[in-house]
C-alpha cells in the first residue's frame, strides 16, 4: 500500500513539472513603457519573481518563467507559465505583451497573472500607455482645386474627343472679344479646370469668352468649354477663323 502511494506521489510530481508554454498574444493590444528595452526587460524579470515565478528564460526581447506546483496527495495551485515579449520603439520606448498559460494538472487552482505582472512592472518603470495593433494610417490631404481640377465626366470627354465637323451656324460660334470691350477674366480655379479639360482633349491654350465660357483651339477646329456648378465640360466643336 505504501509503495502504491509513493508511485502516485512520484507520478503527480512528474506531471506537476510539466507546464504549458505561453504563446504570444495575437489579438490583444500591447502596452507601451516610456523606457528603454533594457530597463523594461529587468522590470519584467522582477515582476515574474514578485508573483512567485521561477525564471526559465531571460533574453533581450523575451522573459519567461513558471510557478511551481504545490504538490501533496492532491496537486494544489501553481503550474502556470508566463511570457513577456518586448519590442523596442526607438531608444526610449518599449512595447510589451504579456501572456499566461495554464497547465492541465491542477488547472482548477490556477489563474491568469497578466494583470499582476503588468502591475508590478508599473511599480518599477512607471505607468504604461495602452498600445494598439492597428497599422499607421497615412492621411492624404486632397490638393486644392487650383492644383488638381475636378475630373471631367467620361461621357463628356469621349464625345468631345471624336472629330466633329465644324458648325457653320453663326449662333453656335462665339465671336472673340474686341479690343475695346475685353471679355471678363475668369477666376483662377475655373480657368485651371477649363485648361485641364482642354489638355485631356489634346487642345491648346484656352481663351476666355466670359466668366465661365472658354474656347480651346484643336487644330482645324476649336472646342467650346462651359463651366458651371464647380465643373467644366467640353460642349461641342466650333468654327473659328485661323487668326482668331
Amino acid at each position: 500500500m505504501k509503495s502504491m502511494k509513493c508511485l502516485i506521489v512520484v507520478g503527480l510530481v512528474a506531471l506537476a513539472g510539466c507546464s504549458a508554454t505561453p504563446t504570444r498574444p495575437s489579438n490583444a493590444p500591447s502596452i507601451i513603457y516610456d523606457k528603454s528595452e533594457a530597463v523594461v526587460q529587468k522590470a519584467a524579470v522582477d515582476a515574474l519573481l514578485a508573483n512567485g515565478f521561477e525564471i526559465e528564460k531571460s533574453d533581450t526581447d523575451y522573459v519567461g518563467g513558471s510557478r511551481p506546483h504545490k504538490v501533496g496527495l492532491v496537486v494544489g495551485s501553481g503550474g502556470e507559465s508566463a511570457g513577456v515579449w518586448l519590442s523596442p520603439m526607438g531608444s526610449s520606448k518599449t512595447a510589451v505583451e504579456v501572456s499566461t498559460a495554464k497547465s492541465l494538472l491542477g488547472i482548477v487552482g490556477q489563474k491568469n497573472w497578466d494583470t499582476e505582472i503588468i502591475a508590478e512592472m508599473d511599480k518599477s518603470v512607471g505607468p504604461h500607455e495602452n498600445g494598439t495593433q492597428a497599422p499607421a494610417t497615412t492621411v492624404v490631404v486632397p490638393d486644392t482645386p487650383e492644383a488638381t481640377p475636378k475630373p471631367v465626366p467620361a461621357a463628356d470627354v469621349a464625345s468631345s474627343a471624336r472629330p466633329q465637323p465644324p458648325v457653320e451656324t453663326a449662333a453656335v460660334a462665339t465671336p472673340p472679344a474686341t479690343a475695346s470691350s475685353p471679355a471678363p477674366l475668369a477666376n483662377t480655379a475655373v480657368t485651371a479646370q477649363a485648361q485641364n479639360v482642354a489638355n485631356q482633349l489634346g487642345c491648346g491654350a484656352i481663351q476666355a469668352q466670359g466668366d465661365s465660357t472658354f474656347v480651346a483651339p484643336c487644330g482645324s477646329y476649336s472646342v467650346l468649354i462651359d463651366c458651371y456648378d464647380d465643373q467644366c465640360h467640353a460642349m461641342h466643336a466650333v468654327s473659328v477663323k485661323s487668326n482668331d
